[in-house]
């Protein structure tokens, strides 16, 4: 039950239409990194993990029906090697044949994912994108690519959330699952408030 309400507060933004999707007179698909299995056997190397992964098929269904181009966002974050931006863009290719127009490497949080990727961008003469990601990551996302003047339109993906008020007996259940999403409901919410007074600070 706590869980489900946690989420509530983060996951603000709906999924997109078909209809919204028709009319957005959007350039791009831009996909934010999400995180990395490192030193896999299996792929002799590091590949994308599951919430990264969950974004790439998003990204490459929204591909599919728009006809738009990806652009994966990310670096390398706190470890060497390939920066997941790469690694997202080997995946779209070659498993969900989607084309990716550019990739944006360097950026290691939200914030530079937003500025790093504006910058990027504007070199290549885009204006209008959709931004994909998480629903629960979505309102920090948005905030920080606005604040870079990215004129971009929400397209979140895994909802985690569930619109039920009858609150069965279950509910209040402990729930390993019910704990991981605490964690990420509480990450983004602490995270929106942490840019949040570092722009009043910059202001």
């Amino acid at each position: 039950y706590i869980a489900n309400r946690l989420m509530m507060e983060v996951e603000t933004f709906t999924a997109l239409a078909p209809k919204e999707i028709s009319n957005s007179k959007a350039q791009a698909i831009v996909v934010l990194g999400g995180g990395r299995r490192r030193d896999t056997p299996e792929f002799e190397g590091d590949t994308v993990n599951g919430l990264l992964l969950e974004r790439l098929r998003y990204a490459a269904f929204l591909s599919r029906i728009s006809g738009l181009p990806v652009i994966p966002s990310g670096g390398s974050g706190q470890f060497e090697g390939t920066p997941e931006a790469h690694l997202a863009k080997r995946i779209l290719e070659e498993e969900f044949n989607t084309p990716v127009l550019a990739t944006e490497e360097k950026s290691r949080t939200t914030w530079e994912n937003a500025t790093m990727t504006a910058a990027l961008l504007r070199r290549l003469g885009i204006g209008r994108v959709y931004l994909v990601t998480h629903a629960m990551h979505m309102p920090r996302a948005i905030a920080m690519f606005r604040r870079a003047e990215v004129d971009v339109i929400a397209a979140p993906t895994a909802f985690y959330h569930r619109d039920d008020s009858s609150n069965p007996l279950s509910d209040w259940l402990p729930d390993p699952k019910a704990m991981q999403f605490s964690y990420f409901a509480l990450h983004e919410l602490l995270g929106n408030a942490w840019y949040a007074l570092r722009n009043r600070w910059k202001a």
